[in-house]
């Protein structure tokens, strides 16, 4: 048993330092690949000059949303500055503090805004479904309540689709409150890393493995025909009441679509502020990441080997680096504490490499420390336990 504990822990050192290493240098390398931004400005109808521009819907659920906050992301959407028909549907998922919503629904509704006030909370898909089949649009917009556009996001998104083999287009997502605390600064600086270096990387083979949920445009011809499979998704005979975005882009995927991240797309959206809430949102994302692994290596069969090696990096190495102190406890009670200690720096080894890749990829050392110590004790644990619990019937909705 000690000789196997042992082979174990130099097996989950060297696949870790393997993966790490291999997915950090070619993350890194086609990232600084994707399409540059153009350098005329804003694109012309459907980046012809001459098309007429597509219209689209826009669909915005709300569920207990901050009126301020609303306001907000409504604000931003009256403002683009697109020359194209736009038509909006704010979808009240039955909240609690309606009565606080209603003002900003009343203004909007004025202006010509759909509006759909539902009896009761039925999740983030069903308030979808209640307005999708109401829309005529060339495109479809879903984005959550709590996000505010950039004000040529839907341009920039809409010309996008003058590639008739794109589906769907995703871009840039920023964090709205950063000023909150610490953590809202450190998640971030997360986001930073996330949408300057893996999305880019994933778009440089135009598909895209997650169209953000806060804001993604999909052409409709595409999405019409995936929707029942989107909207009547279950696992374990539950119905799925999160991971939305990451499933209807998996059907994308499948369907053999292109899925464009476009870096001159800019949204912020607001992120949670309590460590717990944090920890909920990421059980939340964790469970719907594993639920969807088969789907995700099965729409990926026939695209470029990189973006399975991303799904496998961002699946195995957490789960590896948490291995490794379990090991080493095991290591501790069948071999003794002089090997331990040894074998101590095997763990080092692998905080250390892992803050180097991204401190290549643009960390700053203080997200390194704080953020890096938040993941080792909270957000591993964490995946462990949504990994281990992936039928519950609790998916921690927003």
């Amino acid at each position: 048993m000690d000789q196997l504990v042992l082979l174990a822990l130099r097996a989950v050192f060297l696949l870790y330092v393997i993966i790490l290493l291999v997915h950090g240098a070619l993350e890194r390398r086609y990232s600084s690949r994707c399409r540059p931004l153009p350098s005329d400005g804003p694109p012309r109808p459907w980046a012809t000059g001459c098309s007429p521009w597509p219209s689209v819907d826009i669909i915005i659920p709300c569920f207990n949303e901050q009126p301020a906050v609303l306001e907000a992301c409504c604000q931003a959407l009256s403002e683009q500055d697109f020359p194209g028909r736009i038509q909006v549907w704010l979808v009240d998922d039955g909240s609690s503090n309606r009565d606080l919503l209603l003002p900003v629904y009343d203004k909007y509704h004025r202006i010509g805004w759909e509006l759909k006030l539902l009896d009761r909370n039925v999740g983030k898909r069903l308030a979808q479904d209640a307005v999708f089949h109401c829309g005529q649009g060339d495109l479809v917009v879903l984005m959550d309540s709590d996000t505010a556009l950039a004000r040529d996001a839907i341009r920039w998104a809409a010309a996008a689709f003058a590639d008739g083999e794109v589906a769907a287009v995703s871009g840039k997502v920023g964090v709205l409150n950063p000023a909150s605390n610490l953590l809202t600064r450190l998640i971030r600086e997360r986001y930073q890393l996330r949408f300057e270096v893996e999305r880019p990387a994933q778009g440089y083979f135009g598909s895209l493995l997650c169209a953000s949920g806060p804001f993604s445009a999909y052409r409709r011809t595409v999405v019409d025909r995936l929707w029942g499979a989107y909207v009547e998704q279950t696992f374990a005979r539950v119905p799925c009441t999160s991971g939305d975005d990451l499933h209807l882009t998996n059907l994308v995927l499948a369907a053999g679509k292109r899925l464009l991240f476009v870096p001159a797309i800019h949204a912020l959206t607001n992120v949670p502020a309590e460590v717990g809430r944090y920890l909920r949102q990421q059980l939340r994302w964790n469970r719907s990441f594993y639920r969807e692994l088969f789907c995700i290596f099965r729409a990926l069969r026939d695209r470029p080997a990189y973006l399975r090696l991303d799904v496998l990096a961002r699946a195995l190495l957490p789960l590896l680096l948490g291995a490794t102190p379990l090991l080493l406890a095991g290591e501790a009670l069948l071999v003794g504490r002089d090997l331990l200690m040894a074998d101590l720096s095997l763990l080092f080894a692998m905080l250390v490499l892992n803050a180097a890749v991204l401190f290549v990829h643009g960390a700053s050392m203080r997200f390194l420390m704080l953020y890096g110590s938040l993941h080792v004790t909270l957000l591993i644990p964490i995946r462990v336990y949504a990994l281990l619990t992936l039928a519950s019937p609790r998916w921690e909705t927003r």
